[in-house]
């Protein structure tokens, strides 16, 4: 191969990379396999191929459809370079997203142990530990504190270590994490500020639950989990304080509008994603669940005072799932 080849494939795979961060993922695919053309054994492109194929099949939701071209790509990068860190480490990622674990752990470790600073591909293994079925949280925060150790506000890596602490109950170092990660770059992680109101809703500060739930919806109104455990945290405020009533934002009016506007923003996919959430939440009909829809049909009023609330959410399937179902309001 001449030089003048060489230098081509490498000018085609650095443009390949340039589209692959803009996430132009097709226009990638293209440079890379013309950079593979011309260079058959470049390691490089066939393992920023299989990247680029990984994450295009991750936006458009066909991980199936697109998993033996990935695999064939990695697999390709490592069998011309097998000591090709990078290499391994994206492919174990892509075997933790595929529920491979075994795998992916497989491949992250040996990516750590080519490069034993590799604070990417600590954090990942780590983040693999806790995902598998019986999880390991002592070796997945031994992986995760590497990561952070070799990189200073790895905001990734502090947000998987929370995520272990929030998954093993331990909310103050949960809360701990999450919080740093705001510090960091609350855009970042857009969830941060939403697992922080609920640390504080699990731990009885409703007021500071509430704060945070509104500064995610903030960060992303389309945040539907938040917006979920927002009502549900106004619902239990006025439970709690009944002087909450007689603000405009507790009223029943104003709730009524934040399910209207919950209920509008239900997709197919984020229903199942609320059923699962919920148990059992009911998806079925909602446009008939409109508070002010069943009362017009029905002719109930709903009572105001004491018991309000329960007849609130009895006469709201939606509200009956958030209060009762959700295993976070027992």
């Amino acid at each position: 191969m001449t030089q003048q080849t060489r230098n081509k494939a490498q000018q085609y795979a650095k443009d390949g990379e340039v589209y692959r961060l803009k996430g132009e993922y097709h226009l990638a695919r293209v440079k890379f396999k013309q950079a593979i053309g011309l260079q058959p054994n470049y390691a490089w492109a066939h393992a920023h191929l299989g990247e680029a194929l990984f994450q295009e099949s991750l936006e458009q939701k066909i991980v199936d459809m697109y998993f033996s071209q990935v695999k064939d790509a990695f697999e390709k990068a490592i069998e011309i370079d097998n000591s090709y860190a990078w290499a391994y480490a994206h492919f174990g990622r892509f075997y933790t997203e595929n529920i491979k674990y075994d795998k992916a752990e497989e491949n992250l470790t040996k990516a750590t142990e080519i490069n034993d600073s590799y604070a990417w591909a600590w954090a990942h293994l780590g983040s693999n530990y806790y995902r598998k079925e019986n999880p390991e949280y002592d070796q997945a925060l031994c992986c995760l504190d590497k990561a952070i150790g070799i990189l200073d506000n790895y905001a990734w890596a502090i947000h998987q270590k929370g995520t272990v602490f929030y998954l093993t109950d331990q909310y103050e170092k949960a809360l701990h994490q999450f919080l740093s990660v705001i510090a960091i770059d609350p855009s970042i992680f857009r969830s941060a500020n939403r697992e922080c109101g609920l640390i504080y809703r699990i731990d009885g500060n409703l007021e500071l639950a509430l704060i945070y739930f509104d500064k995610a919806l903030k960060e992303n109104q389309n945040d539907i989990e938040s917006e979920y455990h927002k009502i549900g945290t106004k619902l239990k405020l006025r439970e709690s304080n009944p002087n909450l009533a007689k603000s405009e934002k507790f009223s029943l009016g104003q709730l009524n509008l934040e399910i209207e506007g919950l209920q509008k923003k239900l997709t197919p996919e984020n229903k199942i994603y609320l059923q699962e959430l919920t148990k059992d939440y009911i998806v079925k009909g909602l446009d008939a669940l409109n508070l002010k829809n069943n009362n017009a049909q029905t002719g109930k009023n709903v009572q105001t005072g004491e018991g309000e609330i329960e007849a609130l959410i009895n006469g709201n399937p939606t509200l009956r799932a958030i209060a009762k179902h959700d295993p976070a309001w027992q």
